[in-house]
């Protein structure tokens, strides 16, 4: 119980110092038809300026708000650390994490959103 109310105060307090303010930027285009997204750890959306931005996702989407297609998430150096692949809004393909300095973490892969294997 305490660590859930942890959790949710903190990230409360959040909100209110990201994202309880108009004319933040939490998506934007970034040319091609791609979008830049702006996350924090725990990959929720945050402003582009926010003290908890951790990384930025460029990808494509669908008409229906979707991920789709190649995507690349870059941490706050432009060091990629995720990529990957979605259809309709689903994890397809291969999807690969790196350390900082560019090494391969982990790769999985994925068929209609389930990991393979």
């Amino acid at each position: 119980m305490n660590k859930t109310f942890f959790i949710l105060l903190l990230l409360w307090s959040a909100t209110l110092r990201c994202g309880a303010q108009e004319g933040l930027t939490y998506i934007e285009a970034a040319g091609g038809g791609k979008f830049r997204f702006h996350y924090n750890e725990q990959y929720f959306l945050v402003d582009k300026n926010c003290e908890f931005l951790v990384r930025t996702r460029v990808s494509s989407l669908t008409a229906e708000k979707q991920f789709s297609g190649p995507f690349t998430d870059y941490d706050l150096n432009g060091t990629t650390v995720l990529t990957g692949s979605y259809r309709d809004g689903k994890k397809e393909g291969t999807f690969r994490s790196f350390y900082p300095n560019g090494f391969l973490r982990w790769q999985g892969d994925f068929r209609d959103d389930q990991p393979l294997g």
